[in-house]
């Protein structure tokens, strides 16, 4: 535990978001404690549209179980919770997701992928009103299939 620990804070002093199209790059906040709160990992946002600020954000869960596990509990959340099903697939250990559905009487659009390393999922999610997606989609699903894992 100690050694998983201790990887986990020198990879945080190494953690960095680069963007090229602006002027700065800045390092991520580093805690020291072991069980820092949530799964969310970052967070990026569109200028704002129809009162929402469309976003990518990138999650970090445990899970042990497989892709096709990962995949099955997802789509059996996604019906308990109505979404739509638009489009899914899990092709070479990566299972991309776009859905629909209401969250907060609004009616939304995601579009998602999930990559497992070890006993991690990183779950990196596009959202933005369904109405605004036909403005905002392309610019999401670009930035979600951007993500690769190290």
């Amino acid at each position: 535990m100690k050694k998983i620990l201790f990887t986990l804070i020198a990879l945080s002093f190494s953690m960095q978001a680069e963007f090229s199209h602006t002027d700065f790059q800045i390092t991520a906040p580093i805690t020291e404690k072991k069980n820092a709160p949530g799964p969310q990992v970052t967070m990026f946002f569109l200028p704002p549209m129809d009162n929402f600020q469309a976003n990518v954000n990138v999650q970090k869960q445990a899970f042990k179980g497989s892709m096709e596990a990962y995949k099955n509990i997802s789509l059996g959340q996604f019906q308990k919770m109505k979404f739509t099903l638009i489009s899914e697939s899990l092709v070479n250990g990566v299972f991309t997701i776009e859905y629909t559905g209401i969250m907060q009487k609004r009616e939304f659009q995601w579009y998602a992928k999930a990559f497992k390393k070890g006993e991690l999922i990183y779950l990196v999610t596009g959202t933005a009103p369904k109405r605004t997606w036909q403005y905002q989609g392309d610019i999401l699903k670009d930035s979600v299939d951007s993500f690769k894992l190290k």
